[in-house]
């Protein structure tokens, strides 16, 4: 699949976001969720100030969304990046729903050798929805006409991201330090690296050789 544009105006707040704990059912104020009446754990903004930006800037940005794990992996993401899925009114991001989209991005780019084959059994003859985007036919910076995806969500935008990777000529791994996926190839890290950046590569060395901590002798434990 040929390169294309993502384009994509979202909103960061301004004072950030907090992380809310599940409550269980309210009948009188149901809420709807992937685990049935109650409120999942979630994600708000502190404010309702904020700021426009264009996150997909970023080429790659959907890898860095694969790394998250947790909650805490994701409030650190929303904090630099904004909210997933929040759409009109609606002003929060369900924990445990954008966790496994996070998931399903680690297990396609970990399993890119079979991707080809894997889309084409999941599309299946009447296709599966994935993201909503409107396309547009518009001029890149040289000039020439390119297809731009205009997301209506971050986390839409990160799907085109993911499926134009997947369809194109990128490797990834993941990091023996973090865990998190990392792109090897030309303009990225060497084919045979096994860390995302070079401080990751020598933090796992120094634990490798000093497990359990070592202190010198001005007292400062190594970790």
């Amino acid at each position: 699949m040929a390169n294309f544009l993502i384009d994509l105006t979202w909103q960061r707040h301004t004072l950030g976001y907090e992380l809310l704990p599940a409550v269980e059912g309210q009948p009188e104020e149901p809420f709807l969720s992937r685990s049935g009446v109650g409120q999942p754990q979630r994600i708000v903004p502190k404010g309702l100030e904020g700021m426009f930006y264009n996150p997909m800037e970023n080429s790659g940005l959907f890898v860095r969304f694969a790394g998250v794990r947790c909650a805490e992996d994701l409030l650190d993401f929303t904090n630099k990046f904004g909210l997933l899925t929040a759409e009109g009114y609606r002003l929060y991001d369900d924990v445990p729903d954008v966790l496994g989209h996070s998931a399903n991005f680690r297990n396609w780019l970990l399993r890119k050798e079979d991707a080809q084959s894997r889309l084409s059994m999941i599309a299946g003859e009447d296709g599966i929805f994935l993201a909503r985007s409107e396309i547009y036919i518009v001029r890149d910076k040289t000039g020439a006409p390119r297809l731009q995806y205009r997301a209506t969500t971050l986390l839409s935008a990160l799907w085109i991201q993911l499926i134009n990777a997947l369809t194109g000529e990128r490797e990834f791994r993941d990091c023996l330090h973090c865990g998190r996926p990392f792109e090897v190839g030309p303009g990225e890290r060497r084919l045979d690296a096994k860390f995302c950046t070079d401080e990751h590569r020598i933090r796992f060395n120094r634990r490798k050789a000093n497990p359990f901590g070592v202190t010198t002798q001005r007292g400062v434990m190594v970790k």
